[in-house]
């Protein structure tokens, strides 16, 4: 009978190259102060929703997706990859808010230029320019900018609202 802590331990080992392993690691020792000896056969939808209703008092309700999400990948690999449960319970997403958009208008855009010292007023000029997010911009590097093309975005560059910088 093969337990949640069994079932992380292989998804911990399987998915080394993920680039969010690390945060992975972080929701799965949350989540196995709840479910550590549980066997995979005993979650099931109502066991779940208790949890994403303890997660819920103390973050944002994408963050508990987030969990969610995770618990869903583990749970569908232990049934079709594994084979360790016959069949994953569903997992349901809690409701998120619509994200707030808001833009900047042209004077507010100036006076925040106006205040910052000038060592910062190029990358922000280029971050209000171009949409990228602040690690973005910052973490750039020359081999990342390509001045004679200046349409296509490099894979790892990602705008607040995750489309192309054109």
């Amino acid at each position: 009978m093969k337990t949640w802590s069994d079932a992380t331990r292989k998804w911990i080992d399987e998915t080394k190259h993920k680039r969010d392993h690390r945060c992975d690691k972080l929701k799965i020792q949350w989540i196995s102060e709840h479910w550590k000896d549980k066997p995979l056969h005993e979650i099931d939808r109502e066991s779940i929703d208790q949890l994403a209703k303890k997660k819920a008092q103390t973050v944002k309700p994408a963050t508990v997706n987030r969990y969610l999400a995770l618990i869903r990948a583990i749970l569908r690999r232990a049934a079709h990859e594994w084979q360790w449960i016959e069949k994953p319970p569903y997992v349901r997403l809690v409701h998120e808010p619509a994200r707030r958009v808001r833009w900047l208008t042209p004077d507010q855009a100036k006076n925040l230029l106006d205040e910052l010292p000038e060592h910062q007023r190029f990358p922000m000029i280029f971050a209000l320019s171009t949409g990228l997010r602040a690690s973005n911009v910052l973490g750039l590097t020359w081999e990342q900018i390509d001045l004679t093309g200046c349409s296509k975005t490099p894979p790892q560059l990602r705008r607040w609202d995750n489309s192309n910088l054109a």
